[in-house]
């Protein structure tokens, strides 16, 4: 099991939109610690970096050729979509090299808000990434709900989609949960 999915919950800021950024310390000189260990999992910490300046409640995709990709909500507002998607733009970089000393930010398609990950990507043994966008909505039928996948067959170098899918959810309750802002979805 060499892929490994983590969820980063830093209080740190981390990636943003320039024109909209707020002034940032580069380095919040962070200090790192293990709350809970587990004896088969070997956790170490580099040197801090500033990856997503702006970036907020970031999560992590650790690719088992060892590509570092990660996400944060930006403060900047997403843009028009006929679907429900978080009311901030999303920041996303990527790190290829083994000690994570260079990122380079991966944007969606023009016109496109891209994948919200939130911490749902995995990496399947044939070496294809699934992200599912975070927002699952009501589907056309009662206990349905529809979703947006994205694909990538290179290692992040592209991503294909949004591709449709249906999820089946006896009993859901769509609005049971609400968002940062406080607003059901």
């Amino acid at each position: 099991m060499k892929t490994l999915l983590v969820l980063l919950a830093l209080a740190a800021p981390l990636v943003a939109a320039e024109s909209a950024a707020p002034k940032i310390i580069p380095v919040a000189h962070n200090t790192p610690s293990t709350l809970l260990a587990n004896p088969r999992v070997r956790t170490t910490f580099g040197p801090e970096r500033l990856v997503i300046p702006d970036g907020l409640q970031p999560s992590l995709l650790f690719t088992r050729a060892g590509t570092l990709v990660v996400q944060g909500q930006l403060s900047s507002p997403s843009l028009p979509s006929t679907r429900y998607v978080s009311h901030w733009l999303m920041g996303t970089a990527i790190s290829r090299d083994a000690d994570a000393a260079t990122w380079t930010p991966f944007l969606p398609a023009p016109g496109h808000n891209g994948v919200n990950l939130e911490g749902g990507a995995l990496q399947l043994r044939d070496g294809s990434i699934l992200a599912l966008d975070t927002y699952v909505t009501p589907g056309k039928k009662p206990g349905t709900g529809e979703g947006q996948l994205y694909t990538s067959a290179d290692d992040w170098r592209t991503l294909q989609g949004p591709f449709p899918i249906t999820f089946d959810l006896p009993g859901v309750n769509f609005r049971g949960s609400s968002d940062d802002g406080g607003h059901p979805h």
